[in-house]
């Protein structure tokens, strides 16, 4: 993987489609190992390549460059491909998160205003924390600037789908939560010009225990759980 120059904005096609893959994977699997075979069982036969720009947003040079994101867990990789709009996932073991680490750190910066803090607790109960900081993350690797460069004044608007509309900085995004038995994921996206529909598919899979280079290749490796396909605003 190698540095490159911070690229110009993609071309956003007229139907967008977003592809969520989720892993559960042993712990003893290096998260690199299973990110670069989700790459492969879904670009295969292609050539591809991950760089990453000066900010260190990740792209999927195919030999075109997409958008991609990842993120995981000690028993899940996820990775989010993009046709041209800009991503950002966060996945996280459900457990019991302090109050004072995620509330009291995000208003205390300035990356929430108390009030929309309520209203997530109110969407999501007792994942209330954890939904908001998967929340931050995601909304921060789809700015592309990181946490210490992001910048807050994060304004919350519910919407009737159940989806969340979030201003960040000067960049839109809509935010949705895909939640498995045992974790929540988070999924930022750039909100599409008007004439853009935007198509989710999402799988849960795991991944098989293997040893040596031999899978590396082909889709054998892995097991579906389960399939979606939704709207990103329905």
């Amino acid at each position: 993987m190698r540095s490159i120059e911070t690229p110009p904005p993609t071309v956003t096609p007229a139907v967008c489609t977003l592809k969520v893959v989720l892993t559960l994977c042993s712990a003893d699997v290096a998260p690199r190992t299973v990110v670069q075979r989700v790459i492969h069982q879904h670009c295969s036969p292609q050539a591809w390549d991950l760089e990453h720009d000066r900010q260190g947003r990740p792209w999927l040079m195919l030999p075109e460059r997409k958008p991609i994101s990842i993120s995981h867990t000690s028993s899940m990789v996820a990775v989010v491909f993009s046709d041209g709009l800009h991503v950002g996932v966060d996945v996280e073991k459900i457990r019991c998160l302090p109050t004072r680490l995620v509330s009291g750190f995000l208003t205390s910066s300035g990356f929430f205003d108390p009030l929309d803090l309520n209203r997530l607790h109110h969407l999501h109960g007792t994942h209330a924390e954890l939904a908001t900081w998967t929340l931050f993350e995601a909304i921060v690797k789809a700015d592309g600037r990181g946490i210490h460069q992001a910048e807050g004044n994060i304004t919350l608007h519910p919407q009737p789908t159940g989806v969340w509309l979030t201003r960040y900085a000067r960049r839109d995004c809509v935010v949705r939560w895909i939640y498995s038995d045992q974790h929540v994921c988070c999924l930022a996206v750039e909100v599409p010009p008007s004439d853009t529909q935007v198509r989710i598919r999402c799988c849960l899979q795991e991944m098989h225990t293997w040893t040596g280079a031999e899978n590396l290749s082909g889709s054998s490796g892995f097991s579906v759980l389960w399939s979606r396909e939704f709207d990103l605003l329905g």
